[in-house]
């Protein structure tokens, strides 16, 4: 949603982080897939090789971003984590370490992940004015990453 906001070298630091994310509970889950590949798309690098470069070199290059950029970036990270349905401790353990690296608070990482949990009712519960309600938690992340 936000991504285009990142520059080149933060898109692919990025890309590189969330491969590594997505992996650190030991399954790649189709969804986790293919939300990468639409990460890709999403940032114009799809014809661009992605180094495989090691953690704490994208995590290196993320930590000079502006603090907006780190939270949009933490912020895909956890919609990454609860696209499969589960919160691998795993995970929990890496995005407490890169919430740490980012200075990111606890409460703001509890409000992306309450964001998160939205979204999902938002796709399975029925609502009268579905549109509304996708606008309203649009406007919601926005105000999250400020």
């Amino acid at each position: 949603m936000f991504l285009n906001e990142l520059n080149k070298n933060e898109a692919l630091a990025f890309v590189n982080l969330v491969k590594k994310f997505a992996t650190v509970d030991e399954v790649f889950a189709k969804e986790e897939k293919e939300l990468i590949d639409d990460y890709i798309e999403e940032l114009n690098l799809k014809n661009l090789e992605i180094a495989n470069e090691a953690l704490e070199v994208s995590v290196n290059t993320l930590k000079s971003s502006s603090n907006r950029n780190k939270n949009i970036v933490f912020f895909e990270l956890v919609g990454l984590a609860l696209v499969d349905g589960n919160y691998d401790e795993k995970e929990i353990v890496f995005l407490n370490n890169l919430a740490k690296d980012f200075g990111i608070d606890e409460i703001k990482v509890n409000s992306y992940i309450n964001f998160f949990h939205e979204v999902q009712l938002l796709y399975t519960v029925t609502f009268s004015n579905v549109e509304e309600k996708i606008e309203e938690l649009k406007n919601k992340a926005n105000a999250l990453l400020a």
